[in-house]
């Protein structure tokens, strides 16, 4: 789970996904410090958010149907969006490059 970089406190699973929705940096609930994530996580999420639109390839590959790589894609999705805090690592500075 990400910890803030300023104040050190744990953010929680819930909190995290919320805040990763946000754009432009995360204040921290605790110390009110904006966060952003660090490049190493930008680097380790980036692989995976692409990991869901690889399942209408796979669909090309075999011969499952429509219903069969809706529920796959949303599925991937949904392990995604569940393991995403775990990746997470907080900066105070914004590090843009990869």
């Amino acid at each position: 789970m990400p910890t803030c970089s300023n104040c050190k406190q744990g953010w929680g699973w819930r909190l995290s996904i919320k805040k990763s929705f946000s754009i432009y940096g995360m204040s921290c609930p605790h110390c009110d410090q904006v966060q952003y994530l660090s490049r190493k996580a930008k680097r380790n999420t980036s692989f995976l958010v692409f990991l869901p639109l690889l399942v209408p390839l796979l669909s090309l590959l075999t011969n499952l149907g429509f219903l069969a790589i809706i529920m796959i894609f949303f599925s991937v999705s949904l392990l995604f969006m569940s393991l995403y805090p775990f990746l997470m690592e907080l900066s105070n500075e914004d590090q843009l490059r990869f």
